[in-house]
């Protein structure tokens, strides 16, 4: 089941606010794209692509918001192409992650940029849940969580078919 979804949200230097009515400027607008991809079993990876911020956590709420209440244990977020995250992007990954582990399981971070590591590492020392493991690639965050050897995304290594399940792509921006 293939499911898209877009919002652009425009970004402006200065207008009336600032008193440079005359030197307005547009910035890139801001967007997010939310792939999911589910297994047979209870687990999952997201794909997070683009900015997570106020303004586009959302999507990413609708997508793995309800996926503890679906009987995924196990959600792992490949954020290699997350560009950026704030607190709210941060918090809505950590409420998935606290009912995942009042169920036996948990969210894991895989290819996390420098920045969101430093942003994680601030956020457990006041979390009341276990913290988010971070892991170099999908493949090795999937091993260490629940020893599995396939990379959702992809199927078996080099078999270049999908996995049995689906993958769901939403879009903002």
């Amino acid at each position: 089941m293939s499911h898209t979804s877009r919002i652009d949200r425009p970004r402006r230097l200065g207008g009336p606010a600032s008193g440079r009515d005359d030197a307005v400027k547009r910035l890139p607008a801001m967007h997010l794209a939310v792939e999911l991809s589910v297994g047979g079993g209870d687990t999952a990876v997201v794909t997070v692509t683009g900015e997570l911020d106020v303004g586009t956590v959302a999507l990413l709420e609708a997508v793995i918001g309800p996926l503890p209440g679906k009987g995924v244990r196990r959600l792992v977020v490949a954020a290699t192409r997350l560009g950026f995250c704030d607190l709210s992007g941060l918090r809505a990954m950590y409420r998935v992650h606290t009912a995942m582990a009042a169920a036996g399981g948990g969210l894991a971070i895989a290819e996390a940029t420098p920045a969101l590591r430093r942003l994680l590492g601030l956020f457990d020392l006041i979390a009341t849940s276990p913290p988010i493991r971070v892991y170099g690639s999908v493949g090795q965050a999937l091993r260490e969580e629940i020893g599995q050897a396939e990379d959702l995304r992809t199927g078996p290594a080099g078999s270049g078919t999908a996995p049995q399940g689906g993958r769901s792509p939403c879009q903002t921006g």
